[in-house]
């Protein structure tokens, strides 16, 4: 009888429609969805790619700020060894150095006052000279700017000018200039 119904023309029409109408439902069912998830998973691996992406620019930008931190902590560190522990030693460099930036711009140095303060901090000392000057104004001027652009640590903290009537040019300064060293001094 199975035989008779597959020979059969409608029958034939009638299973090629169920078989056509069964491989749309397949591919409209199967194959579609299966590219929606294909491109579902494109868009995310996209989307992971794109936050891999930011993790790894944190990640440099994180090295970057622990390197800058060690050099800094480096620096501190050289800091502390060779400026606030060397009192005795820095304090004659500073003075070697001011008597001879003194004599080559041809500026008179009249007696330094020294002074030696608590910071606010109870781990400094703020070491204080008072410097009277006396000379021609770009020379002092000049003698400032190698006070500013030497490696001694030191500080204008006070800058006072007067004209000398008396001579031409020439003019008077009280230039008071200030360092650190560890609270207690060495």
């Amino acid at each position: 009888m199975m035989k008779r119904f597959l020979y059969h023309l409608p029958a034939q029409w009638v299973c090629f429609g169920v078989l056509t109408l069964l491989a749309f439902a397949v591919w409209f069912f199967a194959v579609r969805d299966e590219a929606n998830i294909q491109a579902n998973t494109a868009r995310r691996i996209d989307d992971e790619q794109l936050s891999l992406r930011r993790v790894e620019v944190q990640v440099a930008e994180i090295d970057t700020l622990f390197e800058r931190y060690q050099q800094n902590t480096q620096e501190i560190d050289y800091f502390q060894e060779h400026f606030l522990r060397q009192k005795a030693m820095r304090i004659r460099r500073i003075s070697a150095f001011l008597e001879t930036i003194a004599r080559e711009r041809g500026v008179k140095l009249a007696d330094i006052r020294y002074t030696t303060l608590p910071s606010r901090s109870r781990s400094l000392e703020v070491y204080t000279m008072d410097l009277p000057l006396k000379g021609r104004y770009r020379d002092i001027r000049n003698l400032i700017g190698d006070i500013e652009a030497s490696d001694m640590f030191l500080v204008i903290s006070k800058l006072s000018l007067k004209d000398i009537s008396d001579q031409q040019g020439a003019v008077e300064v009280e230039l008071t200039l200030s360092t650190f060293f560890e609270g207690g001094g060495s």
